[in-house]
């Protein structure tokens, strides 16, 4: 995951000096990176000492429009309060369906000068938590939680559909946390994190309509399904 090279630049922590915050009315001067953009527009803050993440807990605000104007961010920011910390639209369609819990890796900053060179390392944070996270989660209590099905009740039609089986890992009971990565470096974040990976489970047969990519595996005490869009 730290390979990185001009057209990739990796998982790993992309350096201070290109964590870079402009104030709002400072707009983006054409071009992949910053280096032509008004140095005095730019916002001086404190310089961290360490590149380990720091986490956030607050209200994500999540919607259908990508979020690149500061003008916006500022005012989506004013409305929500001070709780909203950051704005993102990959959870829109599923929180309102079932209860999810969203974790996400702060990318950019939401205004002109957007950029995709955090995209990974901001991958690679959300999916490290997360796992940290489910390390705390008893495996009891996720098998005593109402399933996502049983919460739509009636979906038209179901992305993987269980189909009785003799095995344990192919069998739909066996996969209790589902973990939905909306891009592939997402996903192969999310990947990344798994203590075994498991092979494809026969207990599934997939819905014709169904593109997703899945992998099967296990992190800690608990089996996880990862499903993430299919390269267009």
């Amino acid at each position: 995951m730290r390979k990185k090279s001009k057209q990739n630049p990796g998982y790993a922590h992309q350096g201070f000096e290109n964590d870079r915050l402009f104030k709002a009315l400072c707009d983006h001067v054409a071009g992949l990176d910053c280096q032509g953009c008004d140095v005095d527009g730019e916002v001086q803050r404190d310089p961290r000492d360490t590149t380990n993440p720091e986490i956030h807990y607050g209200i994500i605000a999540s919607g259908n429009t990508l979020v690149e104007d500061a003008a916006m961010r500022d005012q989506i920011f004013a409305d929500l309060g001070e709780d909203c910390i950051c704005v993102e639209m990959e959870a829109a369609g599923l929180m309102n369906h079932f209860p999810c819990l969203v974790i996400r890796g702060i990318c950019d900053y939401a205004d002109s000068h957007k950029n995709d060179r955090w995209q990974r390392y901001a991958s690679a944070t959300a999916a490290a938590y997360t796992k940290e996270l489910l390390e705390y989660v008893p495996g009891v209590e996720v098998q005593e939680t109402k399933r996502a099905l049983e919460v739509l009740q009636s979906a038209p039609c179901d992305s993987l559909r269980p189909m009785a089986t003799p095995n344990a890992l192919d069998s739909p009971d066996s996969y209790t946390i589902a973990w939905i990565a909306a891009l592939p470096i997402e996903r192969a974040a999310a990947e990344a994190m798994l203590d075994e990976e498991h092979a494809a489970p026969t207990g599934f047969t997939r819905h014709q309509t169904n593109t997703n990519v899945y992998t099967s595996g296990r992190m800690g005490e608990h089996n996880i399904v990862i499903a993430s869009l299919a390269l267009s």
